[in-house]
């Protein structure tokens, strides 16, 4: 009976093992090819680093982080351990992409993405109403490439090309191909901007555009 019940014992301890090494987190395979700009020039032989986010005991978030080059046509294929929400850096640490989600599968190919990507649009402002005279209308084009610019009224239309744009710079999976343009505007009265003297003030209205585009896509922020 003793025996029987050492023997119980070693295959109950066996069996925990074996259930510990089955649950083992699966790993993940990043890969992708990066264009510096919009140029279309590969981003070539460049350092980057992969941190990825892992669960562990800690309250903080845990990261594991890799190191690897890209090859000469700006692509690179990476073996990550522990499935994460990823995050790919330059080597001195600006961000290149973010918001990579952990896959359903064992890979995730990002396709072709730009690094530092621009864009051009045209930049369309529709007035439903022209305000008063001695009103002033405040649009701020958020961002690298953009600028505060002031209209007096009576408003009218008007449309003028936003060159060269590159928004805040960070780039997100979800918006690869695109940028967000982000633009506040208010109109405030008698041309005396303090608090109590504003009609509107809408600190931001986000639209996206596809990036390095240089045709005729348009923005258009409506006055009403």
């Amino acid at each position: 009976m003793k025996y029987l019940i050492y023997l119980s014992a070693i295959i109950f301890i066996i069996g925990s093992i074996s259930c510990k090494k089955e649950k083992k987190e699966e790993g993940m395979v990043l890969s992708g090819t990066i264009i510096d700009d919009c140029s279309g020039k590969p981003l070539a032989n460049f350092s980057m680093v992969a941190d990825v986010q892992v669960s562990c005991a800690k309250t903080t978030p845990c990261f594991d982080t890799y190191f690897f080059d890209t090859d000469a046509n700006g692509s690179f294929y990476l073996n990550i351990e522990k499935k994460g929400g990823t995050e790919l850096r330059a080597y001195n640490g600006t961000s290149i992409l973010k918001g990579i989600p952990i896959p359903n599968n064992k890979e995730l190919h990002l396709g072709s993405f730009i690094a530092r990507p621009t864009t051009s649009f045209v930049y369309r402002i529709k007035v439903n109403n022209p305000y008063s005279a001695g009103d002033t209308l405040v649009t701020n084009l958020q961002g690298a490439g953009g600028g505060q610019f002031k209209f007096a009224a009576p408003l009218k239309d008007t449309a003028f090309t936003i060159s060269n744009y590159s928004g805040r710079l960070v780039n997100y999976y979800e918006n690869i191909g695109l940028i967000p343009v982000e633009i506040g505007y208010g109109i405030y009265k008698n041309s005396i901007n303090i608090a109590s003297n504003w009609y509107i003030n809408i600190p931001k209205i986000e639209y996206k555009v596809q990036s390095c585009h240089q045709g005729n896509q348009e923005i258009i922020l409506e006055i009403n």
